[in-house]
């Protein structure tokens, strides 16, 4: 199973080789940071942290993924079906930090035309009025 420390900047969500920390938030957006690494075993504590953020109304997520040492298919699927939830919901999860492994995974798979995946290391701006 995994540990879920409910605060808001600060928080983190930890198991499986996997730990997600909330480095930034509000009630719209998060960024979170990922370390470790997101497989099968790892992938359902993210599905439950961007679950939970979505709940919470933070539309806007913005992922850093330049902590993982290792992502697989089961991770990409995830993402995947988390980024549908949150288009569904009027939202946006992007993704920043791919180093050139998770890249070239996310073509393969076919995902690098589906998925928001920024060139840099963003913060997730609020909307402008």
């Amino acid at each position: 199973m995994w540990h879920v420390q409910r605060a808001s900047v600060g928080q983190w969500w930890a198991g499986f080789g996997l730990t997600v920390t909330v480095t930034k938030c509000d009630t719209s957006r998060a960024n979170l940071r990922l370390a470790g690494e997101l497989d099968a075993a790892g992938a359902p504590l993210l599905g439950a942290c961007l679950d939970y953020h979505l709940e919470m109304g933070r539309q806007f997520v913005r992922a850093d993924l330049s902590g993982l040492a290792f992502i697989d298919t089961s991770g990409l699927e995830t993402i995947h079906e988390a980024h549908r939830h949150f288009l569904n919901r009027g939202g946006t999860l992007i993704l920043t930090g791919l180093n050139a492994r998770s890249r070239r995974l996310v073509h393969i798979v076919g995902l690098d035309s589906v998925l928001l995946i920024a060139a840099e290391t963003v913060e997730v701006a609020a909307p402008v009025a």
